[in-house]
């Protein structure tokens, strides 16, 4: 973990199905975090997941930067029927996921809403 993650950093590349494209097949991440200092109301708002960082360095949530689909956030496990652009927070088994199509880098941490 890292001072700004609630989670270790994931690196993850070569998923993608044409050479130079960072664009993936839909899949889903989920990685676990550490709950303690994170309140539960930010847990219940939509702005702590699974995230990303920008251009500029700054975690961003992780669907802002999928290819397509429609920002959605769920408040429980991940479910099949979600489509891409949904992420959540399991406070049960302390995970954040997201349905997401591109590689990067990944951890859990306050993250804006997905529209920016």
């Amino acid at each position: 973990m890292t001072n700004d993650t609630a989670s270790d950093i994931l690196t993850l590349w070569g998923m993608a199905s044409n050479l130079g494209s960072d664009q993936t097949d839909i899949y889903t991440l989920s990685m676990s975090y550490d709950p303690h200092g994170v309140k539960q109301a930010v847990l219940q708002s939509g702005l702590f997941g699974l995230a990303t960082k920008d251009a500029n360095g700054s975690w961003i949530n992780a669907v802002a930067k999928n290819f397509g689909g429609t920002v959605k956030f769920v408040l429980g496990p991940w479910n099949l029927n979600y489509g891409l652009g949904t992420y959540g927070v399991d406070t049960s088994t302390n995970t954040a996921w997201a349905v997401i199509n591109y590689n990067s880098d990944f951890a859990v941490t306050l993250v804006g809403d997905g529209n920016h």
